[in-house]
């Protein structure tokens, strides 16, 4: 009988152990994934964060070329009407000269 009942209490300590060990389990589980959890929101904001640095950078660079193009325009359509009033000029004469050689 004492054999039984000592069998019982093992019995009932190694449940109590196996209860305790799946509790421990359970909640370093819960927190493995807290913190993986956590881990990732970290990440996701770092790369956000990251994300619209570079964005602001884009639209930074585009808006100082953007700037320079916008400068130079004035001058290219200066060029291009002084050579177009040259071309104009030269396509003038060549047609007073025919129309004179013509007469």
């Amino acid at each position: 009988m004492k054999e039984l009942s000592h069998i019982k209490k093992v019995e009932e300590e190694v449940a109590l152990a196996v209860k305790k060990a799946n509790e421990d389990a359970e909640e370093r589980i819960s927190q493995a994934k807290s913190e993986c959890s956590h881990t990732t929101k970290k990440m996701i904001d770092k790369a956000n964060k990251e994300m619209d640095t570079k964005i602001e950078m884009a639209k930074s660079d585009a808006e100082n070329e953007s700037e320079g193009i916008n400068k130079s325009i004035p001058d290219d359509i200066n060029k291009i009407e002084k050579e177009s009033d040259k071309n104009l000029d030269k396509a003038v004469e060549v047609i007073v000269k025919e129309f004179y050689e013509i007469k």
